[in-house]
C-alpha cells in the first residue's frame, strides 16, 4: 500500500474517529500522546479498540505516550491486538527508549499471542535528537546508527535537527 497521506486524529474525539474512517488518508494515525488529556486517555484506548476491532481497511497506527510515561503499559497493552499496522513513539531521543519500547511491544504480543515484529515507528520532534551520543534514534533498519538488531523500526519525522531538514 503506498503511504501518500497520514491522517492524525486525537484518540479522544470519539466523531473525529468515525469520520476518519470515511475519509480517503491512506494510513490513520490516532494520537494518544499530547492531543488527549489525561482524564480522557482510557477513553481514548477504548475508543481505538472499538475501531480496530470493527476492522479499519487502511494502516492503522496509534501514537503512543512516550517510554518515560506512566502511560505507556496501559498505552501498549490496548494498541498491541489484531489491527493495529504499529505504534509510533513521540519524541524519540535516544536508542535506549527504543530498545525500551521493543522489549515491551514483545510482551504485549506474547501475551496476545500475536507473531512478534508489530512495526513501531520512532518520531524525533526535538531539536537535537539526532545528534545525542550513544545508540541514536534516525534511520531504521537500513541505519544500524538507529536501533542496532532491532528490526522493527523505520523512520519517522524529522526535525530541525535532520542534516536533511
Amino acid at each position: 500500500m503506498k503511504r501518500r497521506s497520514w491522517l492524525f486524529v486525537p484518540g479522544s474525539q470519539k466523531r473525529m474517529l468515525e469520520k476518519a474512517q470515511t475519509l480517503p488518508a491512506d494510513v490513520l494515525i490516532i494520537d494518544w500522546e499530547d492531543a488527549v488529556l489525561a482524564s480522557e486517555k482510557a477513553a481514548a484506548r477504548e475508543w481505538t479498540r472499538q475501531l480496530l476491532e470493527s476492522g479499519v481497511e487502511r494502516e492503522v497506527y496509534v501514537r503512543i505516550n512516550g517510554t518515560d510515561t506512566p502511560y505507556i503499559e496501559a498505552d501498549l497493552a490496548s494498541a498491541v491486538r489484531p489491527g493495529l499496522t504499529g505504534v509510533m513513539l513521540p519524541k524519540a531521543a535516544e536508542g535506549t527508549q527504543l530498545e525500551a519500547l521493543d522489549r515491551a511491544l514483545t510482551r504485549e504480543e506474547r501475551k496476545g499471542g500475536l507473531k512478534r515484529g508489530q512495526p513501531a515507528c520512532g518520531t524525533l520532534d526535538r531539536v537535537g535528537s539526532r545528534r545525542t551520543s550513544g545508540p541514536r534514534a534516525g534511520g531504521g533498519a537500513k541505519n544500524p546508527s538507529f536501533s542496532p538488531g532491532i528490526g522493527r523500526f523505520s523512520p519517522g519525522h524529522w526535525g530541525a535537527a535532520d542534516p536533511g531538514g
